[in-house]
């Protein structure tokens, strides 16, 4: 199992994560330790909430927007970089010019959306890729409504994380790798497996572990702090 802190990285979010929610009273352990895992599924330590920041944890894959430019109806490159503007030190200027509700969900402390904050980051986000309704979530976190998984994202690129010789070097044969800031020298990232049936049947396994039923969609970008 990989592990990855994505904050600072800049490279691995935006992205959707397609999994479970890791309860916060749920032993890490129980799904990191799991030896066994597919090299696809990954647990995902995520900064959240803005400037009083929170840490919810998903475990599944890792759908990110760079690798799928070809699945968005159009533009991208230009929702890529509205989220990238409302990481570490946001780009408020650029954010103001334009992306007018980005600007509106950035630099928060703490709080969830209200349901008028995710309708309209539901709207900005659906001008340009089909996704589920947003259910509820905070500043860079946000959970997706039950849905058909494959209906929205069958045929998306996966991350797939190779643990290069220098990382075993520094720290031996760990039992779960962690992707960190200062640290991405040491992986090699590809993307050349999709999200189809197999992949759905092969997160049950990891269901079964967290003792949940369904997969659910995450959106996950970089938090301002």
């Amino acid at each position: 199992m990989i592990a990855i802190e994505p904050q600072g990285t800049g490279v691995l979010l935006p992205a959707f994560v397609v999994g479970f929610e890791v309860p916060a009273e749920e032993p890490h352990d129980r799904v990191s330790s799991w030896r066994s895992s597919p090299d696809w599924i990954v647990v995902v330590d995520q900064q959240a909430g803005g400037m009083c920041m929170r840490y919810p944890v998903v475990a599944g894959v890792v759908l990110r927007f760079a690798d799928n430019r070809d699945r968005f109806q159009r533009e991208p490159d230009f929702v890529i970089r509205g989220f990238g503007a409302m990481a570490e030190d946001p780009q408020l200027d650029v954010l103001e010019r334009d992306y007018s509700v980005l600007r509106g969900l950035v630099g928060t402390h703490g709080s969830d959306y209200n349901p008028q904050e995710l309708r309209s980051l539901e709207a900005f986000l659906t001008r340009y890729v089909e996704v589920p309704a947003m259910e509820s979530g905070f500043e860079a976190f946000i959970r997706f409504s039950a849905c058909d998984i494959l209906r929205y994202f069958a045929g998306w690129r996966l991350l797939l994380v190779e643990v290069l010789p220098p990382y075993r070097e520094a720290y031996g044969d760990v039992h779960c790798p962690r992707v960190e800031d200062g640290e991405l020298g040491r992986f090699a990232f590809r993307n050349d497996a999709m999200l189809n049936e197999e992949k759905v049947a092969g997160l049950r396994r990891l269901g079964e572990l967290l003792g949940q039923s369904e997969a659910r969609a995450f959106l996950l970008w970089e938090n301002c702090d």
